[in-house]
């Protein structure tokens, strides 16, 4: 079964592969392998199931997902892409690389080795699970997870990790693969999901996000980038 968020991510790729003004230079899909009893043994292995268990047995994970769940696992699922615009003598860069939920949950934290203690968010860093290894040097989308937390997770703890700074984004895990999609994965497209105050020191990239903007629209007249459009426009960027 292949659901709807993994074919925006194909048919993305499909777009801008089948556009003069792209080089899709980096690219892999391979949510097709993914058959329905592989999903549901993910689905189990993420729920901690403990039928048939002896006593000793405790369950790796203490939340329950139900089957809405697959859809993240296969949207994420072997799934890259990276690229280059060029328009009018200008360009920019797009990208995503992310690692599905079995792999980011399970996965030993790190991101404590590219910063010193005295980092003020030293303390969510060291617990930091990177689900989408961005083509950014020093740049990883990021949940803040701790074994024995609740589903909640996916709902409200995601971060940007931006060279040593960590940035809070106003997005669900789910509608961080949406508005990746919808932004057309833009280089620091996260950005626009965080505070503007939090992110003003960043003029360069967020004045870069305004150039694709204005490239993408030319590039593309029929598409609705209505999100990109309000984004920039909480920003004072339009």
């Amino acid at each position: 079964m292949i659901y709807d968020l993994a074919n925006k991510f194909k048919d993305l790729k499909n777009e801008l592969e089948n556009n003069d003004h792209f080089d899709v230079y980096a690219r892999y899909d391979d949510n097709e392998d993914l058959m329905q009893a592989q999903l549901n043994n993910q689905l189990l292995n993420l729920n901690g199931d403990d039928e048939d268990e002896d006593e000793s047995y405790i369950p790796e994970y203490t939340f329950g997902l139900d089957d809405s769940f697959k859809e993240l696992i296969e949207a994420t699922w072997k799934n890259m892409m990276q690229y280059k615009c060029s328009f009018e003598n200008e360009s920019f860069y797009g990208s995503y690389s992310f690692n599905h939920p079995y792999v980011f949950i399970d996965e030993a934290p790190w991101l404590t080795d590219l910063v010193e203690e005295d980092n003020k968010d030293y303390e969510i860093i060291k617990n930091l699970r990177i689900f989408d290894n961005t083509n950014v040097k020093y740049q990883f989308g990021c949940i803040n997870y701790q074994k024995g937390a609740s589903k909640e997770i996916f709902e409200k703890e995601i971060y940007l990790f931006h060279d040593e700074h960590l940035i809070h984004l106003n997005l669900t895990f789910e509608e961080y693969l949406n508005s990746c999609v919808a932004l057309m994965a833009c280089e620091n497209w996260q950005m626009l999901f965080a505070d503007p105050n939090e992110v003003s020191r960043y003029s360069k990239e967020l004045n870069q996000l305004k150039a694709s903007y204005n490239m993408l629209s030319k590039i593309f007249p029929e598409k609705n980038f209505e999100l990109f459009k309000n984004k920039l426009s909480e920003h004072k960027l339009l």
